[in-house]
């Protein structure tokens, strides 16, 4: 028995529902309440095995039955819970991930359907895939096996023989993997170092050819300016002009500029403080020295 509630039958979009039902009870409640073809041919449905072929059903007309999508989700959900057996899990599995041509009309299933179908198709796989219950467990493939393996996947043997690597591609995605080809990568840069004249394809690139680490080589084309005996500057890969970006000079301003600015704040809010705190004191003291003058009116 299994609780849950399941589809007992369909009308216009209603359902009848129930608890605590077998599969057998599930199936000929069906068969009691429509029939064993008895939706209409203008509505989706799915032909069932009553007793899967896996484990001795037929394609009699008496063994077949059809139901609404999400019934045969649950009718699949009631074999495997009741018989555990691993090629009926592995259907309720699938009826869980495999998509058609119908798949906008075939049922989805909730999350929480789904995780208890995955517990148990991961139970399945842990009993049956792993260490000696493996079907493939201590044997091992052949020179021969091996080989046979290898020239199926050779020459035209290939699914991939003769198509271009892009033949999926859409056609603007073509265009764009063209012209990388030719600019190379838009992360990538080009490197000109300045004391030898050479262009390097990358900072990668220039980093390998002169020694200096990657981080100075942009260092010293972000602040123009040399780095272990080098200078080295980035260069447009369309125009192939130079992009002079920001000298030492023009930094150092700029930290200069920022601290003054920093400053000027810091001494008006020093100000303000200051401000704020004597106006705080005077009010204090003229309080308190009417205190004063009060109490000796009221003794005298």
């Amino acid at each position: 028995m299994v609780d849950l509630l399941v589809i007992n039958a369909r009308k216009e979009g209603s359902f009848l529902m129930e608890q605590n039902i077998t599969y057998q009870d599930f199936i000929q409640n069906i068969l009691n309440t429509r029939g064993r073809f008895g939706i209409p041919d203008d509505e989706y449905k799915e032909r069932h095995h009553i007793v899967p072929k896996c484990i001795g059903g037929t394609n009699d007309k008496d063994n077949l039955i059809d139901l609404y999508a999400k019934e045969h989700f649950i009718a699949h959900k009631l074999l495997a819970i009741e018989t555990n057996d691993n090629k009926l899990i592995c259907a309720w599995w699938n009826m869980c991930n495999v998509k058609n041509n119908n798949e906008i009309e075939r049922y989805i299933p909730t999350p929480e359907e789904y995780e208890e179908t995955r517990i148990n198709f991961a139970k399945y796989l842990s009993e049956t895939r792993s260490g000696k219950n493996h079907p493939f467990y201590g044997k091992h493939h052949t020179e021969d096996s091996l080989i046979k393996i290898s020239n199926k996947s050779k020459g035209e043997n290939n699914p991939m023989y003769g198509l271009p690597c892009y033949y999926k591609m859409s056609e603007d995605e073509i265009e764009k993997w063209k012209l990388n080809l030719v600019l190379g990568s838009p992360k990538r840069k080009l490197v000109k170092c300045i004391d030898t004249g050479k262009i390097y394809n990358s900072v990668r690139e220039a980093s390998r050819c002169t020694g200096v680490i990657r981080s100075h080589i942009e260092k010293s084309m972000l602040y123009n300016c040399e780095v272990d005996g080098y200078s080295f500057i980035e260069i447009d890969k369309i125009t192939g002009e130079e992009i002079i970006k920001l000298s030492l000079k023009d930094l150092e301003d700029k930290i200069d500029e920022q601290d003054k600015k920093h400053s000027k704040n810091q001494s008006e809010a020093t100000k303000l403080w200051w401000s704020t705190r004597n106006k705080e004191s005077s009010k204090n003291s003229a309080l308190k020295g009417w205190s004063t003058r009060r109490k000796k009116e009221i003794i005298e």
